[in-house]
């Protein structure tokens, strides 16, 4: 009840999540700030099968005006735990991905020491966190989560260990009660 169209509600609920991370090197503290919580294009979603047609608005590299480089996906994510932080006050994320990922993430971290990662969940950056040190297959994310942020995230994070659609066997549309009915005319 109060549903315009259900049918779009169906494809949001069946259109499997998009995640990656995103090379963010070169962006100045500022420009990462500006660009977490917005739409951005990836290789990723460009290389996808199909492709993803990003929405006009989204952005682009403001250094190159290209998408931004898509380093993983979120099928390489094997475990994504939300942590208390004893030490430092507040939470983190434990990442742990595949040994294939931890090679390209090591790789890539060496070189981009000081630079930001996006965490991109269908476009939108949901985290930047900059690179500390070099990282492998087992990755600490730290930042100012509260408890609710960081579970979150890590939900987020391992939404991407399985990309798989839902296929749907039967679908059943309910009504409104009859007591609303009847109130309503």
């Amino acid at each position: 009840p109060g549903i315009a169209d259900p049918g779009a509600v169906l494809d949001d609920a069946i259109a499997p999540g998009r995640l990656e991370f995103a090379d963010f090197g070169g962006l100045t503290f500022a420009q990462v700030e500006a660009l977490t919580g917005q739409q951005i294009v990836t290789t990723g979603m460009i290389d996808a099968q199909p492709a993803s047609d990003p929405p006009p608005d989204a952005f682009r590299r403001p250094d190159t005006d290209e998408p931004f480089a898509t380093i993983l996906d979120g099928s390489q994510v094997m475990a994504a735990t939300a942590v208390e932080d004893d030490f430092n006050g507040g939470w983190r994320i434990e990442v742990r991905f595949s040994p294939e990922a931890g090679e390209t993430l090591a790789a890539f971290t060496r070189a981009n020491i000081g630079m930001a990662l996006a965490i991109v969940l269908n476009g939108e950056v949901l985290s930047a966190p900059t690179i500390q040190s070099e990282v492998g297959t087992e990755v600490v994310i730290t930042g100012t989560f509260t408890a609710d942020e960081a579970r979150a995230l890590a939900a987020q994070l391992r939404g991407g260990m399985l990309p798989l659609p839902l296929i749907f066997e039967s679908i059943t549309i309910i009504g409104a009660p009859a007591t609303d009915a009847a109130a309503g005319g």
